[in-house]
């Protein structure tokens, strides 16, 4: 390999891995912790911390709530809905 190739046979995977590198920072943004605190908190409406599937009947991805129930309780938690709120 002559040297000009391999500099940008190097400068190539140094790009690839910076935008993979920035593709993995952004690709699950979290929502600010106001705004999902605050969702959570109305449709928790027995104030009990975990949103039941009845609780979320009115929220726009109701139908997904069970792909985001990591533990499988059948209720989602803070942390489970903030991911339903990614979606």
């Amino acid at each position: 390999m002559k040297f000009p190739e391999w500099i940008m046979l190097v400068a190539l995977i140094a790009a690839t891995g910076d935008c993979l590198a920035r593709e993995a920072e952004h690709a699950h943004p979290t929502p600010p912790p106001s705004q999902s605190a605050d969702a959570f908190t109305r449709y928790d409406v027995d104030r009990n911390g975990t949103l039941s599937m009845a609780e979320l009947r009115a929220h726009p991805m109701a139908a997904h709530a069970p792909m985001v129930d990591a533990d499988r309780n059948g209720v989602l938690d803070k942390l489970e809905f903030a991911e339903l709120e990614r979606m």
